[in-house]
């Protein structure tokens, strides 16, 4: 809950305009005492300023060039397309965040401890293997259990060289 004063500065306007905008039905009033939801008056105040903006009214920055015989064009830049590339990107995001909610997606560092232990506990069994074997077999000779340690050499160094492809995850785990 906030005060006029504060809510006013969340949303960058005066708090003479914050009057106006709950007199005019544009945002929730205040809710006694508690002062206004600040969540509710932004997102109502988002549907306000979408609302004018499909109605053709436009903010100009200070600077700006504005083409009178394309509204939707400033300085270049095709408003409706970049309109529709940032809908994609913040639908993407949530669908990413869905999956890590409902555990189809993990962390890259994640994924990477994760292997990191496992490969560490498998160098560990492995490493065991000649001597159990021996203990099993007495009749074993050195040249036999030579070549199962040198096979399992082998093992280990292929899982010590898998790493995670960078062109796979770049860009994809952020912590936005």
């Amino acid at each position: 809950m906030a005060t006029q004063v504060e809510l006013a500065t969340w949303l960058g306007v005066t708090d003479r305009q914050i009057r106006n905008l709950e007199s005019a039905g544009n945002i929730p009033g205040k809710r006694g005492r508690a002062g206004y939801d600040i969540q509710e008056c932004v997102l109502s105040y988002i549907r306000y300023l979408q609302g004018n903006q499909k109605k053709g009214t436009k903010t100009i920055e200070p600077g700006e060039d504005y083409d009178p015989t394309d509204p939707g064009d400033i300085n270049g830049i095709n408003m409706g397309y970049e309109e529709a590339r940032h809908s994609k990107l913040r639908n993407d995001k949530l669908d990413l965040q869905i999956g890590e909610l409902e555990r189809k997606l993990a962390a890259i560092e994640l994924i990477a401890l994760t292997l990191s232990t496992a490969s560490a506990a498998a160098a560990a069994i492995l490493d065991t293997i000649p001597g159990n074997m021996k203990r099993r077999n007495p009749k074993l000779t050195a040249k036999d259990l030579e070549l199962a340690k040198s096979e399992i050499v082998k093992a280990m160094n292929a899982v010590a060289r898998i790493e995670l492809p960078a062109d796979y995850y770049q860009g994809v785990s952020s912590s936005d």
